[in-house]
């Protein structure tokens, strides 16, 4: 899978984290969703602290969310080469929410990936097979007891793009398929089957010359369009704005974005459909010596929302 899809799940999280209600979580979200990725989901980043833009050697991150309901914790440990070895997220009463323990190859490639969850008991454990170019091949997914819950198969072009996913269940009976097309190395479209290989959806993506996706159009079981997303760009890169439009082209929303020199988002406005500021929501950090933010605070509409620590330990 080619680096623009996981941009597009990147710029999924942000419209999601726009809501009130998820708006501080957005950190553990997007932790999650690249934890859960293999190796070709990535530009191959030579670790975990390069692909969270972490500074320096960190030892572990230990990240305190304040709210209404209590303080929220998520705790990350990471390995002396960089490496994720640990994840986990807990209760404001202390109690699990969810664990992620990571075993490795001596090639630092994803070997295991075991779950845990409530007590501290084991929910299901992932183990990742791969070809002899690095890349996913398989991930057979057994449940506590050691039955086999789901096995993924994952084939790949001679240029390592993902053709094709196909996901089966214990009786080895397929639950879905995804199939993925290419244009010039990029990702053009992307269409998941159901277990009878009947279309549940299809996602079309189209480039700027900067080979970053300018457009992204869903379509239903039937191939008719439900929305679509334009996506615009700052200079660097970084996303500038998202407009949805339903699929009688009228704009359902808009979310424009603005950030520091060091390239972390300190405003995120959403728009009304009539085009007026529905919503203005401010970030404010504070770093420590490595450069790596420490506090975040975030306001809407000059309110408090929600403010985020962090304790990062370094290795010496």
């Amino acid at each position: 899978m080619q680096f623009s899809q996981l941009i597009n799940g990147i710029n999924r999280l942000y419209i999601l984290c726009c809501d009130r209600r998820s708006s501080g979580y957005v950190f553990i979200m997007l932790l999650t969703f690249l934890i859960s990725c293999g190796k070709h989901y990535v530009n191959n980043p030579d670790s975990d602290w390069e692909r969270w833009n972490l500074k320096g050697n960190v030892k572990s991150l230990s990240e305190v969310k304040f709210s209404e309901s209590g303080k929220y914790l998520t705790t990350i440990l990471f390995r002396e080469n960089g490496f994720v070895s640990q994840q986990a997220s807990y209760n404001p009463d202390k109690s699990l929410i969810r664990k992620w323990v990571f075993k490795y190859r001596n090639d630092n490639l994803k070997d295991k990936l075991y779950c845990y969850i409530l007590d501290d008991s084991l929910s299901y454990v992932s183990i990742y097979g791969y070809d002899s170019r690095g890349n996913v091949t398989s991930v057979i997914t057994d449940k506590s007891d050691s039955t086999l819950n789901t096995r993924s198969v994952i084939l790949y072009d001679n240029e390592d793009h993902k053709l094709k996913e196909s996901v089966y269940d214990a009786n080895n009976d397929i639950v879905h398929e995804t199939s993925f097309k290419y244009t010039q190395n990029l990702l053009t479209e992307e269409v998941q089957y159901d277990a009878i290989l009947n279309q549940r959806w299809r996602q079309v993506n189209h480039f700027n010359q900067q080979q970053m996706i300018e457009e992204t159009v869903s379509l239903s079981m039937q191939d008719s369009v439900l929305n679509t997303v334009t996506h615009a760009y700052h200079d660097n890169g970084k996303l500038k704005e998202t407009i949805s439009f339903n699929s009688d082209k009228n704009s359902l929303s808009k979310l424009s974005f603005a950030y520091s020199e060091t390239g972390v988002e300190i405003e995120r406005i959403r728009y009304l459909a009539n085009g007026e500021k529905g919503e203005m929501q401010k970030r404010d950090y504070k770093y420590d010596k490595s450069g790596n933010w420490i506090f975040m605070s975030i306001t809407i509409n000059g309110n408090l929302q929600d403010i985020t620590t962090r304790e990062i330990v370094y290795y010496e």
